[in-house]
Protein backbone atom coordinates (compact mmCIF):
# COMPACT_ATOMS: atom_id res chain seq x y z
CA UNK A 1 0.00 0.00 0.00
CA UNK A 2 1.31 3.31 -1.20
CA UNK A 3 -0.02 6.49 -0.26
CA UNK A 4 -0.37 8.57 -3.37
CA UNK A 5 -1.85 11.86 -1.29
CA UNK A 6 -3.34 12.19 2.52
CA UNK A 7 -6.37 10.33 1.55
CA UNK A 8 -6.22 7.74 -1.32
CA UNK A 9 -4.23 4.78 -0.81
CA UNK A 10 -3.09 2.06 -4.06
CA UNK A 11 -4.49 -1.64 -4.18
CA UNK A 12 -1.68 -3.90 -3.97
CA UNK A 13 -3.52 -6.18 -6.42
CA UNK A 14 -4.82 -4.11 -9.72
CA UNK A 15 -3.00 -0.93 -8.58
CA UNK A 16 -6.09 1.39 -8.67
CA UNK A 17 -6.51 4.29 -6.36
CA UNK A 18 -9.09 3.64 -3.88
CA UNK A 19 -10.17 7.13 -1.34
CA UNK A 20 -10.35 6.34 1.92
CA UNK A 21 -12.68 8.94 2.92
CA UNK A 22 -15.49 7.80 0.61
CA UNK A 23 -15.59 4.00 2.42
CA UNK A 24 -15.05 5.21 5.78
CA UNK A 25 -13.41 2.75 8.36
CA UNK A 26 -11.34 -0.63 7.56
CA UNK A 27 -10.99 -2.58 6.01
CA UNK A 28 -11.71 -0.79 2.67
CA UNK A 29 -12.30 -2.34 -0.52
CA UNK A 30 -10.80 -1.61 -3.72
CA UNK A 31 -13.75 -0.43 -6.07
CA UNK A 32 -11.87 -2.60 -9.13
CA UNK A 33 -11.08 -5.87 -7.85
CA UNK A 34 -13.10 -6.00 -4.95
CA UNK A 35 -10.17 -7.00 -2.79
CA UNK A 36 -10.00 -6.19 0.59
CA UNK A 37 -7.41 -4.05 1.55
CA UNK A 38 -6.19 -3.30 5.43
CA UNK A 39 -4.45 -0.77 6.42
CA UNK A 40 -1.75 -0.96 8.45
CA UNK A 41 -2.10 0.97 11.25
CA UNK A 42 0.97 2.63 11.55
CA UNK A 43 0.97 3.81 8.00
CA UNK A 44 -2.85 5.06 9.12
CA UNK A 45 -1.52 7.39 12.30
CA UNK A 46 2.01 8.05 10.60
CA UNK A 47 0.85 11.87 10.86
CA UNK A 48 -0.90 11.53 14.05
CA UNK A 49 2.64 10.30 15.51
CA UNK A 50 4.65 13.23 14.37
CA UNK A 51 2.99 15.18 16.93
CA UNK A 52 3.84 13.40 20.11
CA UNK A 53 7.44 12.78 18.32
CA UNK A 54 8.33 16.38 18.45
CA UNK A 55 6.31 17.20 21.99
CA UNK A 56 8.21 14.00 23.53
CA UNK A 57 11.60 15.43 21.92
CA UNK A 58 10.40 19.31 23.30
CA UNK A 59 9.79 17.22 26.69
CA UNK A 60 12.90 15.36 26.30
CA UNK A 61 14.78 18.89 26.13
CA UNK A 62 12.97 20.26 28.57
CA UNK A 63 13.91 17.59 31.22
CA UNK A 64 17.31 18.35 30.32
CA UNK A 65 17.22 22.08 30.47
CA UNK A 66 15.83 21.56 34.07
CA UNK A 67 18.57 18.76 35.33
CA UNK A 68 20.96 20.98 34.43
CA UNK A 69 19.89 24.30 35.56
CA UNK A 70 19.54 22.25 38.65
CA UNK A 71 22.90 20.93 38.49
CA UNK A 72 23.99 24.62 38.09
CA UNK A 73 22.46 25.72 41.08
CA UNK A 74 24.07 22.88 43.01
CA UNK A 75 27.33 23.65 41.73
CA UNK A 76 27.13 27.40 42.69
CA UNK A 77 25.88 26.29 46.41
CA UNK A 78 29.19 24.27 46.98
CA UNK A 79 31.51 27.77 45.62
CA UNK A 80 29.36 29.23 48.36
CA UNK A 81 30.00 27.02 50.92
CA UNK A 82 33.84 26.60 49.61
CA UNK A 83 33.70 30.29 49.69
CA UNK A 84 32.99 30.78 53.00
CA UNK A 85 35.02 28.54 54.27
CA UNK A 86 38.00 29.70 52.86
CA UNK A 87 36.93 33.22 54.62
CA UNK A 88 36.22 31.66 57.71
CA UNK A 89 39.51 29.78 58.12
CA UNK A 90 41.28 32.78 56.69
CA UNK A 91 40.24 34.98 59.74
CA UNK A 92 40.97 32.46 61.78
CA UNK A 93 44.60 31.86 60.85
CA UNK A 94 44.96 35.72 61.41
CA UNK A 95 43.80 35.23 64.86
CA UNK A 96 46.34 32.34 65.39
CA UNK A 97 49.34 34.76 64.07
CA UNK A 98 48.48 37.71 65.90
CA UNK A 99 48.41 35.26 69.26
CA UNK A 100 51.44 33.28 67.93
CA UNK A 101 55.07 33.41 69.31
CA UNK A 102 57.73 32.90 67.47
CA UNK A 103 58.18 34.52 63.57
CA UNK A 104 58.43 31.36 61.57
CA UNK A 105 54.35 30.07 63.30
CA UNK A 106 52.83 34.12 62.37
CA UNK A 107 54.83 33.71 58.16
CA UNK A 108 53.17 30.45 57.95
CA UNK A 109 49.51 31.10 59.38
CA UNK A 110 49.66 34.74 57.27
CA UNK A 111 51.03 32.60 53.89
CA UNK A 112 48.58 29.90 54.78
CA UNK A 113 45.48 33.27 55.46
CA UNK A 114 46.75 34.19 52.29
CA UNK A 115 46.47 31.18 50.35
CA UNK A 116 43.02 30.11 51.74
CA UNK A 117 41.84 34.29 50.18
CA UNK A 118 43.42 33.68 46.60
CA UNK A 119 41.24 30.51 47.43
CA UNK A 120 38.25 32.47 47.74
CA UNK A 121 38.83 35.15 45.24
CA UNK A 122 38.97 32.37 42.55
CA UNK A 123 35.64 30.68 44.36
CA UNK A 124 34.15 34.23 44.07
CA UNK A 125 34.92 34.13 40.09
CA UNK A 126 33.13 30.69 39.94
CA UNK A 127 30.24 31.46 41.60
CA UNK A 128 29.68 34.80 39.57
CA UNK A 129 30.27 32.76 36.42
CA UNK A 130 27.78 30.27 37.02
CA UNK A 131 25.26 33.12 38.36
CA UNK A 132 25.77 34.27 35.08
CA UNK A 133 24.89 31.07 33.12
CA UNK A 134 21.73 30.81 35.90
CA UNK A 135 20.37 33.55 34.88
CA UNK A 136 21.14 33.69 31.03
CA UNK A 137 18.10 32.87 29.08
CA UNK A 138 17.75 30.38 26.05
CA UNK A 139 15.34 32.04 24.57
CA UNK A 140 15.95 34.45 21.29
CA UNK A 141 14.55 38.01 21.99
CA UNK A 142 11.48 38.24 19.59
CA UNK A 143 12.31 39.62 16.22
CA UNK A 144 8.46 41.40 16.09
CA UNK A 145 6.64 42.91 18.87
CA UNK A 146 3.62 40.89 20.70
CA UNK A 147 0.35 41.62 18.56
CA UNK A 148 -2.47 41.93 21.51
CA UNK A 149 -4.95 43.11 19.38
CA UNK A 150 -7.02 39.38 19.20
CA UNK A 151 -7.01 39.83 22.92
CA UNK A 152 -9.83 41.60 25.07
CA UNK A 153 -10.49 43.29 27.95
CA UNK A 154 -13.07 41.23 29.79
CA UNK A 155 -16.11 43.12 29.20
CA UNK A 156 -17.53 40.38 27.15
CA UNK A 157 -17.98 38.14 29.78
CA UNK A 158 -20.45 40.88 31.64
CA UNK A 159 -22.08 41.21 28.36
CA UNK A 160 -22.24 37.28 28.47
CA UNK A 161 -23.84 37.34 31.63
CA UNK A 162 -26.54 39.89 30.75
CA UNK A 163 -27.20 37.66 27.69
CA UNK A 164 -28.33 34.50 29.41
CA UNK A 165 -31.88 33.87 30.15
CA UNK A 166 -33.30 32.70 33.53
Amino acid sequence: MNAVDENVITCLYCGAAVDTDAQGKPPLQCPQCGELLIIDAEEEDSQAHEEPEVAELEEIKIRRVVRERRALVRTRSYYLVILLACMLFSVQLVVRAVQAGSINQVIGYIAGATLLLLIARTMVGKFREISARINRSDLQEPTTPPDFTPLSDGSQHARNLEDLDF
